[in-house]
């Protein structure tokens, strides 16, 4: 078979590509896609550090074989392949024609050379975002708007029906004579050429505004574009609409300085209104995933997040006075006493950007393209609503930043201390006994002021929760045996619609958390509840009594009717009562009242001695009959309690693992002594084997 019949069935698929704008590369799409098809070699050679003799013999075979294939006319141009007769092995040439050969073959051996070097790294870079030039990123993000040229102005300044039919007509033309090898040129490059044309042979009096009307224009969007480098935003909205567009910018240049800072980088941006956001980027290296520092540590992110947003709140309410109060904590009570508090989480911007393109007559970049994508970003969280106490606090808080810098590195913020909970006056009060109404029985407080809900997408929660399960998973064997690794690994797909996903991939994630802190597995004792009607006594919701009996498998099971029977495998039908007095009987006696509701939030100080602790008949037993519950919420009252409860059981386990963490760096240093001297004892094994009451129900 001739050689040039291997590649010539791929000419049709290439004939029709639409050249992007600019200058064309020196090399057609045929010829480079030859070259990326050879270009192991070349990566194998500099793998390997083979020496320049063996590169350079590689880089003319290929020069070589693009030759055989084109001829010597304009091999790196060409469009058709040439015979066997035009090729290298033809017959003898004058001495001009060898000249011109030799330059041709340099010619062709150097673009070689440029696009093997350009692609070399292609499959060494770990997968992930690359890091682009520093200075190419702030030329994107401050690009000057350019001016118009005059002849767009004028054509576009009114309907013209005449010039576009002539536009029409010529470009039909040139479309009818190009030959069936050529694509066609675009409709825009005619109209550019008729639309000038027209505009020289337009009165002096038009060219004239035209060109008034160019300078204006540019004058309008550069006063624009320097407004939006050097201003000050006049409202916290456009504050937030920056912190969006900037979105792209900040994650590039985290990207950047992680890669050239060999580390981590991460920014921490707080706004007005609760607006947060976070951009990362983490190093390459070789053969190893990329994980985020948010995925290392959520915990210690969500307290610097929450810290930094109170504070931010505290600026911005010196800075928009009243205004932002009133926005934030606006309650409406109707006649029945009734109140609806809004505010309480923003979506801002609305659904996504439409997937759709306007065509662009002037043949140019948009002069907004920096702005492009800014739509597509939705990682802006706009937190709860932040309590904050007077102006003396937030001196306080300036002077503690500016006297020890070293202590911001190591401090943790309990978001969940009673210093948080306090009055804002006059808004405030309304707006805490609003909220007091609206709690259920088992709550009386506003459980969800404090909750800053993460907002992570599918994709996002997929990495945390591998994350969180490598850590564990190698310890506990159990939460395989059990299911619960797939239980909790649907928890997106299975509550989308039903209850605020956010909350229930927090959830899922700080019991993992919990899991991983290394304390003492324990049973979870069930409290006695007592039945309203009658005088018996038993332990409820009986879907999570008897959860321990059934296999110990964590599954989506039904939730029984109301007035049916229910089986072991049945949720309990008054689950949205039983499971909230259930876990408030769990709580220590300080967060309760009277009545028996939990009316404090969980903090550091409290003591839950054993109540709550890991293990397969631990916490697992009260988190998955919770989410079970998501999975069969049957009202929108009954979501608002379920986000009540999941949010305080979340706000408990993050404080269960911050007291571990305390401490275990609290231990005196004779217990590292008495661990040293046991070191040379066999380790136990016990927590790698299946657990006895797993292999007795198996």
């Amino acid at each position: 078979m001739p050689s040039h019949s291997r590649v010539s069935h791929r000419m049709p698929v290439l004939q029709g590509v639409k050249r992007a704008r600019g200058r064309p590369p020196n090399a057609g799409a045929l010829q480079r896609r030859m070259m990326l098809e050879d270009i192991d070699e070349y990566r194998s050679l500099k793998a390997g550090r083979a020496a320049q003799g063996e590169i350079s013999s590689a880089v003319d075979r290929e020069a070589r074989k693009i030759i055989v294939y084109f001829g010597w006319e304009d091999p790196l141009r060409a469009v058709t392949v040439k015979e066997a007769s035009d090729t290298i092995e033809s017959s003898p040439v004058t001495d001009e024609e060898q000249k011109r050969r030799d330059a041709l073959f340099k010619k062709v051996r150097r673009e070689v050379l440029k696009v093997w070097r350009e692609n070399l790294a292609a499959n060494v870079e770990v997968i992930g975002r690359p890091s682009a030039n520093i200075l190419e990123l702030i030329k994107l993000y401050g690009r000057k708007p350019r001016r118009k040229q005059s002849y767009k102005v004028w054509a576009t300044a009114q309907p013209r029906p005449d010039l576009e039919a002539e536009v029409d007509t010529r470009h039909a033309a040139k479309v009818q004579a190009t030959g069936p090898d050529i694509p066609p040129p675009p409709r825009i490059a005619t109209w550019n050429a008729v639309a000038s044309e027209w505009y020289s042979n337009a009165s002096k009096k038009e060219k004239k505004r035209a060109r008034k009307d160019a300078k204006r224009l540019h004058r309008q969007a550069m006063d624009e574009w320097e407004a939006s480098a050097s201003h000050e935003p006049q409202s916290p909205e456009e504050a937030i609409e920056f912190m969006r567009a900037s979105q792209s910018f900040l994650s590039d240049l985290m990207h950047f300085f992680a890669n050239r800072a060999s580390g981590v980088a991460i920014m921490f941006l707080s706004g007005p209104d609760g607006a947060s956001l976070i951009s990362e980027g983490v190093c390459n290296v070789p053969e190893r995933p990329k994980l985020l520092y948010t995925e290392v540590n959520p915990v210690g992110c969500t307290d610097f997040k929450y810290s930094m947003a109170k504070q931010a709140q505290i600026l911005n309410e010196a800075k928009w006075a009243e205004a932002s109060i009133a926005k934030d904590h606006h309650v409406v009570v109707d006649e029945s006493d009734a109140c609806q508090i809004t505010g309480e989480r923003k979506a801002y911007g609305g659904g996504g950007r439409e997937n759709e393109e306007e065509e662009n007559t002037d043949g140019e970049r948009s002069e907004n393209e920096a702005d492009d994508g800014a739509g597509d970003i939705g990682d802006v969280e706009f937190l709860l609503p932040l309590p904050v106490t007077n102006n003396g606090h937030a001196k306080l808080s300036l002077d503690f930043t500016s006297r020890s810098p070293s202590a911001l590195g190591t401090a943790v913020v309990d978001p969940h201390s009673e210093s948080r909970i306090v009055d804002i006056d006059g808004i405030g009060s309304v707006l805490a006994s609003a909220q007091k109404t609206l709690r259920s029985d088992s709550f009386a407080f506003a459980v969800s002021a404090n909750y800053i809900p993460s907002d992570r997408d599918t994709a996002e929660y997929s990495r945390a929760f591998r994350a969180a399960i490598a850590r564990i998973l190698p310890r506990k064997v159990w939460l395989e045996e059990s299911n619960t690794v797939n239980f909790l690994k649907a928890v997106p797909v299975k509550l989308t619609g039903r209850v605020d996903v956010s909350i229930a991939c927090d959830l899922s994630l700080a019991y993992l958390d919990f899991e991983a802190c290394q304390l003492d597995e324990a049973p979870l004792t069930m409290r006695v509840v007592g039945e309203p009607r009658g005088t018996d006594n038993i332990e409820q919701p009986r879907y999570m009594a008897g959860l321990c009996l059934r296999d110990f498998a964590s599954r989506w099971n039904s939730r029984v009717a109301s007035g049916d029977n229910r089986t072991p495998a049945k949720l309990d039908a008054d689950i949205n009562i039983t499971l909230p007095q259930q876990w408030a009987l769990q709580q220590p006696s300080e967060r309760r009242d009277q009545q028996g509701r939990i009316h404090l939030p969980a903090a550091t100080t409290m003591e839950w001695k054993n109540a709550l602790a890991p293990g397969l008949d631990g916490a697992r037993l009260l988190v998955v009959t919770t989410l079970l519950w998501a999975w069969n919420i049957r009202e929108d009252g009954e979501r608002t309690h379920w986000s009540d409860l999941a949010i305080d059981i979340v706000s408990v386990l993050r404080v269960l693992v911050q007291q571990a963490a305390l401490r275990r760096a609290e231990e005196p240093r004779a217990s590292h002594v008495e661990d040293g001297a046991r070191e040379g004892r066999k380790k136990s094994t016990r927590k790698w084997k299946k657990s006895a009451k797993l292999r007795d129900s198996a």
